[in-house]
């Protein structure tokens, strides 16, 4: 994501939670660069993904 290849981004980091639904860091990178396509909606809905899953993982 460093180069600004945002849409190759977004497949990496699609293909990371495929592999894994539960991998928080590729919501959040996958945000950032829907964020970065000017696409909101679906940033907002990673970040609100990501979030999820660090607060279930966080210790009680």
């Amino acid at each position: 994501m460093r180069l600004g290849d945002f849409a190759k981004s977004i497949e990496d980091n699609s293909t990371a939670i495929r592999l894994d639904p539960t991998n928080a860091t590729a919501y959040e990178n996958r945000a950032i660069a829907y964020r970065e396509l000017g696409d909101e909606a679906r940033a907002a809905a990673d970040e609100k993904r990501a979030a999820a899953i660090n607060s279930k993982a966080a210790p009680k």
